[in-house]
């Protein structure tokens, strides 16, 4: 029983870690767009510039 309960503890933290990851990708996402709109870049354009997206004429050979 205890290592059941000592499993799950271990399982929440991990978890947290997880989510605050998360928050932290989608923080610095919305910083990227924000300082695109300043420099009056489409959302896409502040992404792709920054490395986030790539152009797909570049990944796939046609």
């Amino acid at each position: 029983m205890q290592k059941a309960l000592a499993f799950v503890e271990t399982q929440k933290t991990t978890d947290t870690r997880k989510a605050s990851d998360v928050s932290a990708s989608t923080n610095e996402l919305r910083r990227i767009v924000e300082e695109g709109k300043k420099r009056k870049f489409s959302a896409y354009d502040a992404l792709q510039e920054a490395g986030y997206i790539k152009s797909p004429l570049d990944e796939f050979v046609l």
